[in-house]
């Protein structure tokens, strides 16, 4: 496996979605991106990659959305979970890793919305607990990437969160140099499901 094909090849991907980001399409691909990172790190192959390990990825790899960055985001509301009791679920902590996958990458991907579905709710999912926006727009109206929001949403800034997915992949190439079940989880994704690349062009 060529590392530096790959990580360039990542870099790549991500540099053509930043004139996206005033577009849901933008958030789109930035999310397929986290995946694809997630499998990779996790060698799923052809297998599923579940909630949980996206979760951990967002948690273990991408410093500022845990609860070890610096100034750890929050949500001020507690969510309850869609149940089939009759009795209503105790409510939780909302999580940023959870909304990421439940309204990034399941609402938005499949279904260019933010209100959660079933599915989404039984997983700890809130409707509309992403506010996305791009720099030149958040600039203008004083909002932050990770800022709380109204609603109880997160801002997401669209440039910035692609500045962290490069940080991510900066992170994840460099650890595999030293890491050898890494370095073979990343092997085994990359050969089993090999990314795309389109006829005639490079990766750079």
């Amino acid at each position: 496996m060529d590392l530096l094909y790959w990580k360039s090849y990542l870099h790549a991907r991500v540099a053509e979605i930043e004139p996206l980001m005033t577009t849901p399409w933008g958030f789109i691909s930035a999310s397929v991106v986290i995946e694809l990172l997630a499998r990779i790190v996790n060698g799923i192959g052809r297998g599923k990659l579940t909630r949980q390990q996206f979760e951990a990825f967002v948690l273990g790899w991408m410093d500022d959305y845990g609860p070890n960055a610096e100034r750890p985001f929050k949500f001020n509301s507690p969510v309850v979970r869609l149940t089939n009791s009759v009795e209503a679920a105790e409510s939780e902590e909302k999580s940023l890793a959870t909304q990421m996958y439940c309204i990034m990458r399941s609402s938005m991907v499949h279904n260019l919305s933010l209100v959660a579905g079933d599915s989404e709710l039984r997983s700890g999912g809130a409707d509309y607990s992403i506010y996305m926006t791009d720099r030149k727009t958040a600039e203008t109206q004083g909002l932050k990437h990770l800022q709380n929001y109204e609603n109880d949403a997160v801002v997401f800034v669209g440039e910035d969160l692609l500045d962290d997915i490069g940080k991510v992949i900066d992170k994840v190439f460099a650890a595999a140099q030293g890491d050898e079940a890494l370095r073979a989880n990343m092997a085994k994704h990359l050969s089993e499901r090999t990314p795309v690349t389109l006829p005639g062009k490079s990766n750079e």
